[in-house]
């Protein structure tokens, strides 16, 4: 009896020497340099080779994070997200599982991760030398050819630190207007690199340690007429790098919020350089402001010097002024400052003539429209001008009908009222140009409204419901004929256990006549692309007097 339980304590012996043999010869190189592990070393099970999580991955680039709760590791590079919980088979890779072989295990108090998993997962080759027992990994561009082997140096103690950020804060309160800068404080371990990044708008950019473990870093944002930039709920994420060792990403709780773009005017009257004839002239205009909206109590209207704003109508889209009493002839110059909400400011300029005993002209503009009008009334109008001439009548910005001389000097014109014409206490103008090639504008002395239903929502063509699509994306659909449609585009995606989001493009398109619209081509690739990354779109259809549809939504990819 002895001796067989000698026996089996020999064998048990040899086997484990075995096994520790095995185990001990394996080692690791990434494009033929070789990972020392500072504590334990690669081994096997069941036939796979399982290596300390942090040496591989942070060879391959990427960053390390550890949600001690669910016993999950994350591995992040800019364009990969991996989570592994530990003895559990089922990874994620960029938001879809994969079945691992043998699921990350805790052995010696050191995470192991399976090696070949974790390289392909990476992009990166994963090779195996039998002669040598040692396992090759190649990223994109290095040689497919293991190198001859050297002798294993004598490897020398890398000290190691563990970093963290503990407070990451920014001024940014409110809308950051163009030319204003964004300051950025962090505080965390001390003598580190800091960087702060905005996804899709701003890269890893340097702070600077001011005091012991604080640091701040700035970004100026475009200045006025530089370019456009807007971000309604954009996140600033920073971190600490020394040597190798980098702290998990940090995301500020206080979104930024920029625009950079003033409002602009898009229709006015009257129009610049013609000649008015009416005594008491409406002076008017629409203005287009998307982003962070105007700020009505900041509107500005001058006529030749003198301020009108107390007696102006306002609203988010336009300004109205009609003098109280007649106004003498002459040349009148027209002052119109706009501010929005993130104080960018913009002027409008303009002058027109007023001729009221001018013998060329308009004399008189009268219409039908005594109540409000539905769908399939008709707006009649009639004007009275020098004969021989062109004449139009317009309504708001996007009604504009060609009217024809019926009799010497008497000028008619019909529109009939179509589903979304949409208009309250609208002035209906008149433009005319006379055979000599003077021009001259004139309003009817009463507004009119047209109330032809609710705005239609936009139907969103293209891009369709969850596609992958390539970058840049043109979002084309249809809605109501002639009405603005706001788009939003917004991202969202997890990296390193933290859920980002963002606004990629926030735009204003106008639809035809047949109700059809389409952006420009829209960049949305951001900073952390990947096809993990998803977009909404969000449209919006918006009338003239600014009454708003129900928004539409829909998700999709870029490949």
């Amino acid at each position: 009896m002895k001796k067989q339980m000698g026996c089996l304590l020999l064998l048990g012996t040899l086997l484990c020497m075995d096994i520790s043999a095995r185990a001990q010869g394996i080692t690791v190189a990434v494009n033929g340099e070789k990972v020392v592990f500072t504590g334990n070393p690669p081994q096997q099970l069941s036939g796979r080779v399982m290596v300390p999580v942090r040496g591989v991955m942070e060879k391959l680039g990427a960053t390390i994070g550890w949600n001690a709760k669910t016993s999950t590791v994350v591995a992040s590079t800019p364009t990969m997200d991996i989570q592994l919980t530990i003895g559990n088979k089922n990874a994620t890779v960029n938001g879809k599982t994969v079945v691992l072989d043998v699921p990350a295990s805790i052995i010696g108090g050191s995470t192991m991760v399976p090696l070949r998993f974790i390289g392909e997962a990476l992009g990166a080759k994963v090779l195996w030398n039998g002669t040598t027992r040692q396992v090759d990994i190649l990223t994109s561009g290095a040689s497919t050819t293991s190198p001859t082997p050297k002798p294993n140096p004598v490897p020398k103690a890398q000290p190691t630190r563990e970093l963290s950020v503990t407070r990451l804060d920014h001024n940014g309160n409110g809308w950051l207007r163009a030319g204003a800068t964004l300051k950025v404080k962090l505080d965390g371990t001390a003598g580190a690199d800091a960087y702060f990044r905005i996804p899709g708008v701003v890269s890893d950019t340097p702070m600077r340690e001011t005091r012991k473990g604080h640091y701040e870093g700035e970004w100026r944002l475009p200045r006025a007429g530089e370019s456009a930039l807007y971000i309604s709920d954009g996140s600033v994420i920073a971190y600490l790098k020394m040597g190798s060792s980098q702290s998990p990403l940090l995301q500020s709780g206080k979104a930024v919020q920029v625009d950079t773009s003033a409002p602009s005017v898009v229709d006015r009257a009257p129009e610049p350089y013609s000649v008015e004839t009416n005594p008491r002239p409406t002076i008017y205009a629409l203005f287009d402001k998307s982003g962070s909206g105007m700020d009505t109590s900041r509107v500005r209207l001058s006529v030749n010097g003198r301020d009108v704003t107390a007696d102006s109508t306002i609203t988010r889209n336009f300004i109205s002024y009609t003098p109280r009493a007649d106004m003498s002839a002459g040349t009148y110059n027209v002052d119109l400052t706009l501010t929005d909400k993130a104080g960018n400011v913009s002027d409008a300029l303009w002058q027109f003539d007023l001729r009221i005993t001018e013998a060329e002209g308009i004399k008189s503009v009268s219409h039908n429209a005594t109540k409000s009008l539905v769908i399939g009334d008709s707006v009649k109008v009639e004007a009275r001008a020098t004969p021989g001439g062109r004449m139009a009548f317009r309504i708001g910005k996007n009604i504009t009908q060609n009217m024809k001389e019926t009799s010497s000097g008497v000028y008619q014109g019909t529109y009939k009222v179509r589903s979304g014409d949409d208009y309250s206490n609208t002035p209906l103008r008149v433009t005319f140009t006379s055979s000599t090639g003077q021009k001259f504008s004139r309003n009817a002395s009463r507004t009119l409204t047209l109330a032809a239903g609710a705005l239609i929502a936009p139907r969103i063509q293209a891009p369709s419901s969850g596609a992958v699509v390539s970058n840049p994306v043109s979002i084309q659909g249809t809605t109501t004929p002639w009405v603005k449609v706001h788009i939003k585009v917004t991202y969202e995606q997890r990296t390193l256990g933290i859920l980002l989001r963002g606004t990629s493009a926030d735009v204003n398109v106008y639809a035809d006549g047949n109700g059809q619209f389409k952006t420009s081509d829209l960049d949305l690739k951001d900073l952390f692309s990947s096809r993990d990354t998803t977009y909404q779109i969000t449209a919006t259809s918006i009338s003239y007097d600014g009454q708003e549809s129900s928004a539409t939504r829909l998700n999709f990819k870029i490949r």
